[in-house]
């Protein structure tokens, strides 16, 4: 948080392309009110500095089996496709199909069916897509695509894969060519936006069979029209995991007992009297680091 004091001093804050879209809006808006702008530098500031940062992970990315899923990859795919389709519908007379970004990695995780470990105790794996109604573009680590299972499972749902490093020249490259709409939540990095441009200028379509080359000079004429770019929505995908199938559901039962039983095998190795317990305080963090617990030990009233 930006301190009141602070912003009164500043006439101009950087703010990293990393943040999210809604962070940088948000911002963007508070700082107005006191004569101030938000500049987006072309590229991460603390990147240049950053001299001895270490590679950025590529473990492997595993399939996630339909038998802990309940649905397959291509049938939620085509459950986000529905929704373009059915939200931001295309004019009679507009090719231009509209696509949907997902940026965040458990979002994507979910998606695919992919599981990965490029971040420690989630597993997630480091990859942009963009999802149209005829394909789905997946960049990420060529090195993390390390078996032939999980290539498969790429080509399963249609997946056509680029190089993580080059995911915002290929995802403007994408948009250039195709001109439609991008699709993305609030939690998409202000790079993307940034680099999409959230409002673009074109000219009005006509529909003109032929044009004399007095009609061509007088439709360079026209007026730019502005058109919105990208469109900012709460993210369906997130939407649709918070709706658990049978198979899920069955996967949290089962998780819970397994998690009941680490948590009660040490309490029954406990030395309990009529007049003494145990209260323990516990946590993931205890039993990942090969602990059970702390002991706080109290005198029970003789009843």
């Amino acid at each position: 948080m930006v301190r009141p004091s602070l912003l009164a001093q500043l006439r101009v804050l950087l703010l990293t392309h990393l943040d999210p879209t809604g962070t940088g809006k948000a911002l963007s808006q508070a700082v107005k009110t006191r004569s101030l702008s938000l500049v987006f530098p072309s590229s991460n500031l603390i990147d240049a500095i950053w001299r001895s940062r270490p590679p950025r992970s590529a473990a492997p990315i595993q399939p996630h089996p339909l038998k802990f899923t309940g649905e397959s990859a291509s049938s939620k795919l085509a459950s986000l496709r529905k929704y373009l389709r059915e939200t931001f519908p295309a004019g009679e007379d507009d090719k231009a199909e509209p696509a949907y970004l997902v940026t965040t990695l458990p979002a994507i995780a979910w998606l695919l069916n992919l599981r990965g470990d490029d971040i420690a105790h989630n597993p997630v794996f480091y990859a942009y897509v963009l999802v149209t109604e005829r394909e789905c573009v997946l960049w990420v680590q060529s090195a993390a695509l390390a078996t032939d299972e999980v290539r498969r499972a790429v080509g399963e749902f249609g997946g056509r894969v680029e190089e993580y490093g080059d995911a915002l020249e290929g995802l403007k490259r994408e948009r250039d060519d195709k001109a439609g709409k991008v699709v993305t939540d609030v939690k998409a990095s202000w790079a993307v936006v940034d680099l999409l441009g959230e409002v673009r200028r074109r000219r009005p379509r006509l529909s003109i069979i032929s044009l004399s080359p007095t009609d061509s000079r007088s439709l360079l004429s026209l007026p730019l029209v502005m058109q919105a770019n990208v469109e900012i929505v709460k993210s369906p995908i997130e939407t649709a995991q918070a709706v658990k199938n049978k198979v899920e559901i069955e996967g949290f039962r089962r998780a819970y007992l397994r998690d009941g039983a680490a948590w009660v095998r040490p309490l029954a190795r406990l030395p309990l009297s009529l007049h003494e317990f145990v209260v323990l305080t516990y946590s993931p963090f205890c039993r990942r680091a090969g602990r059970h617990g702390s002991r706080r030990r109290s005198r029970a009233a003789r009843t």
